[in-house]
């Protein structure tokens, strides 16, 4: 994780290879309960804004940790 290969996906205890550990930032990811399929998003307006509001609160974000539960359009459908 330190040389960013890997992103710790917080709700699974799992990891995730980097898709581009040539880059830092922060990620969000959607995860989906019924078959465990994780895919990575990249947001910097949303993950800055985020960040944004923590400030404006007198908090500082080490590292934002964005995960939204559901369903793959797969398992949706079934």
């Amino acid at each position: 994780m330190q040389a960013n290969l890997a992103t710790r996906i917080e709700s699974r205890n799992a990891y995730l290879a980097s898709a581009h550990p040539q880059h830092r930032h922060d990620c969000i990811f959607l995860v989906c309960v019924q078959c465990g399929e994780t895919r990575h998003l990249d947001d910097d307006t949303l993950t800055d804004a985020l960040r944004a509001r923590a400030a404006a609160q007198g908090y500082t974000a080490l590292k934002p940790v964005l995960e939204v539960i559901g369903l793959c359009a797969a398992c949706a459908a079934a």
